[in-house]
């Protein structure tokens, strides 16, 4: 029996790297007073539907094509593909101009962990972390870590503030997957589940890379752009 602290996650399979995400509606530029008194009502209150209709459902392929000249798009897209339904929380970690690795992103599923996911992204990185996703950025391997044990979390932390917070995110399996496009790693996510359950495995491993391939090329575009 599940016990009151864990969530079962949506089943792993490969329904979930060609299945549909649910992300936000792209924002439409404000219009001025001039330009709004010239819409009729009718135009006034298809905007108004439009803006206030919510996060849809796309397929994730689609979702990163339609994001791919923006790169905060592309970041939130990358985001809803594995949290909540993969995943409890996700790091999102890029390579700038100059090949170091910045952390870009941390999103908890739980809202009201918005506060550590805050102090987890100003520690950032540090130049040789032997954190997972700086090794992933560095071989381009992926990694599965089915439990995070104590000694993990001591490995994959710099120091006594990196350990308290990556503790009280309370990992209990974890992957790092590279973001790889025409053979560059331009990055990396880290995904782990606190409260989900199973344990992430060799499949789950696959999923997480089938979602990344597309994410990182769109990431790559949009930097471009």
């Amino acid at each position: 029996m599940t016990s009151p602290r864990t969530k079962s996650a949506v089943p792993v399979g490969a329904e979930q790297a060609t299945g549909v995400i649910r992300v936000a509606t792209a924002a439409e530029p404000p219009l001025s007073a001039d330009e709004l008194a010239k819409l009729s009502q009718a135009e006034r209150a298809a905007r108004a539907l439009e803006r206030d209709r919510g996060p849809r459902e796309v397929p994730i392929d689609r979702a990163f094509l339609e994001a791919a000249l923006d790169l905060r798009r592309t970041i939130r897209t990358l985001v809803a593909a594995f949290v909540p339904r993969f995943a409890d929380w996700i790091f999102v970690d890029l390579v700038d101009e100059d090949g170091v690795p910045r952390r870009v992103e941390v999103v908890p599923a739980d809202p009201e962990k918005a506060r550590l996911a805050a102090e987890m992204l100003s520690i950032g990185f540090g130049p040789g972390w032997a954190t997972p996703s700086a090794q992933a950025i560095r071989d381009g391997t992926p990694r599965l870590y089915r439990e995070v044990s104590p000694e993990i979390l001591v490995w994959a932390t710099h120091d006594e503030r990196h350990l308290a917070v990556f503790r009280a995110m309370d990992p209990r399996s974890l992957l790092a997957v590279p973001l790889v496009v025409r053979g560059r790693v331009i990055g990396a996510i880290t995904v782990f589940r606190s409260t989900m359950v199973p344990a992430f495995d060799e499949w789950s491993l696959v999923v997480a890379g089938e979602i990344a391939a597309p994410a990182a090329l769109a990431i790559d575009i949009a930097r471009a752009f």
